[in-house]
């Protein structure tokens, strides 16, 4: 089995401390013999330090690759700046409310869950009433997470360094019904933003990023580097993408902050003029690549989970005069409107 991975447990700790010792027996069961799993909880594990309570806390959570929250009806600053502080590092949170009592509980909290839960750009809470109801739902998320989320999904192992269009993978012969998004992502590109798209598996993320870098280079933008990033750490996605560049080695032999450098400047200098990172898993690795990137130099992602950056675009179904115009396509362009 492999190194230890951490799920971060955070909430009021008197107000819920039978559930906090809910979560440190529960989580070691649930690895499914796939993965070491094990809890963190501020009053077991953290040292006696010459840091802060803010800094030690911080320490262990950029460790940790789930984020677990538990709310009842206290607010507490420490355990909302924890929420925070895993969004921005790109962890996976896990909510947990306790719907016992809620006529009591802090406007405060009742704002931010309010906030953290939008329909379609938030997360998605659990409601308990029993320390039983939470350990059956969160063995039940925990479960579809590692599934999901830490069964390796391996990257592709050499980056595509594209000049022509024929050369992005995936690349659609036509994109149908999909143009206003096309135009819309190459927009915030051109503008040098980081942008992800964002939906279920089949969706056609792949297939509306090969086509929007296909635009750009069609367009005479300049180059494009292509990653499937997968599951991959962020050491080994620097390296792969270093290996498309003139000096790889300089990256490979960093480590650390010294190893970002190393890739940003490769990539100053070369002639990469958008990066696109598809089928992207790994939240902390992506965090850490960011690091790593120009500050000038468009990133396009795609990815199933909803990752911290600056724009979000959501691709859903079809709208129905798009399905029509795909359904007139592949009958032989007739026209069901």
């Amino acid at each position: 089995m492999s190194s230890p991975i951490y799920a971060f447990i955070s909430s009021k700790m008197q107000e819920l401390a039978p559930e906090r010792k809910a979560m440190r027996e529960l989580l070691p069961t649930l690895g499914q013999g796939v993965v070491d799993l094990r809890a963190w909880i501020f009053e077991d594990d953290a040292p006696a330090s010459n840091q802060s309570i803010r800094d030690v806390y911080l320490k262990a959570l950029s460790s940790a690759s789930l984020y677990i929250g538990i709310f009842w009806n206290e607010f507490g600053q420490y355990t909302v700046d924890e929420f925070e502080q895993a969004t921005r590092r790109g962890i996976d949170r896990h909510i947990y409310v306790k719907d016992v009592d809620a006529d009591r509980r802090d406007p405060k909290l009742v704002a931010f869950l309010t906030s953290i839960s939008g329909v379609t750009s938030g997360v998605t809470p659990k409601w308990f009433k029993t320390v039983d109801e939470l350990q059956t739902a969160v063995r039940r998320s925990v479960e579809a997470w590692i599934k999901e989320r830490i069964v390796p999904r391996p990257g592709a192992r050499e980056a595509i360094y594209a000049e022509d269009a024929d050369d992005i993978p995936d690349l659609p012969w036509r994109l149908v019904g999909r143009s206003g998004m096309v135009a819309r992502v190459r927009g915030l590109l051109e503008n040098g933003e980081r942008v992800l798209i964002n939906g279920f598996g089949g969706v056609g993320k792949t297939a509306l990023a090969a086509s929007a870098a296909a635009s750009w280079l069609d367009d005479g933008q300049g180059a494009v580097l292509w990653l499937r990033v997968g599951s991959e750490d962020a050491d080994t996605i620097m390296e792969t993408l270093a290996r498309a560049l003139d000096d790889p080695q300089a990256v490979a032999a960093a480590s650390g902050e010294a190893k970002a450098r190393a890739l940003r400047d490769l990539l100053k200098g070369s002639d990469v003029r958008l990066l696109v990172l598809d089928d992207a898993w790994n939240g902390a690795a992506l965090n850490t690549l960011l690091t790593a990137l120009p500050r000038k130099l468009p990133l396009l992602v795609t990815s199933r989970q909803r990752f911290n950056l600056p724009r979000i675009l959501d691709l859903d179904e079809l709208s129905p005069d798009e399905a029509l115009d795909a359904l007139g396509y592949f009958a032989g362009d007739k026209d069901y409107r």
